[in-house]
């Protein structure tokens, strides 16, 4: 039984945009990187995983995702988000690979505990045929996804309403669906807004100080 992790991580200079109104480009590059080396040191020490791919944004990202044991995938010029994550599953479905997890790189507050129980329940005997679901905090995007087997739908990443577009999508190929709600992968750092609620749980990047 073979899971990988699929990670897409943008383009340091141009991450976090939204955040223009608390952080310099500067800041908003530093904070893209330490989340997405975050990630992915998480992610390492993850037992059961085939393994871990980083959609890469430029050089730079690819730089961090070796250094961090991760095999890289440059980004084409022109894809959408969901199309590279497409293309991602069906190569680690060609690879062998029984089931993927993709996560965002922005996940501030990921830990150890709930991936264990997101790779048991991929692997698990009764998991063929599943698409499973770890929501944002606001129910409507997608922080996590896993399918067993890798390709099983096409995604809808970085569109409106994800997660009900790809719970439509299982439904429509026969798929399982299974919703995890998970506390420390459901809140992503996009907004203002997010940037505040982290706060108010205690989070905060040592070498960023908001305006």
């Amino acid at each position: 039984m073979s899971v990988w992790a699929i990670v897409p991580a943008k383009r340091y200079a141009l991450a976090k945009s939204r955040l223009a109104p608390l952080l310099e480009r500067a800041e908003r590059s530093a904070l893209a990187r330490a989340m997405l080396r975050e990630v992915l040191e998480v992610l390492g020490a993850l037992e059961g995983l085939g393994g871990q791919l980083v959609l890469a944004g430029d050089a730079q990202v690819a730089a961090d995702a070796e250094a961090a044991g991760a095999e890289i995938s440059i980004d084409a010029p022109g894809q959408a988000l969901h199309q590279r994550i497409d293309l991602a599953l069906e190569a680690l479905s060609r690879r062998g690979a029984s089931a993927a997890l993709v996560f965002m790189a922005d996940l501030p507050l990921i830990r150890l505990a709930p991936l264990r129980g997101l790779v048991e329940a991929l692997a698990a005997p009764s998991a063929e045929g599943r698409l499973l679901l770890v929501p944002d905090h606001r129910g409507e995007g997608t922080n996590v996804l896993g399918l067993r087997p890798p390709g099983a739908i096409r995604t809808s990443f970085g569109l409106e309403a994800s997660l009900a577009r790809h719970r439509q999508a299982a439904l429509v190929c026969g798929l399982q669906v299974q919703i995890e709600a998970h506390d420390a992968l459901s809140l992503d750092l996009d907004t203002p807004a997010d940037w505040r609620s982290l706060h108010a749980r205690g989070w905060h990047p040592s070498a960023l100080r908001p305006r």
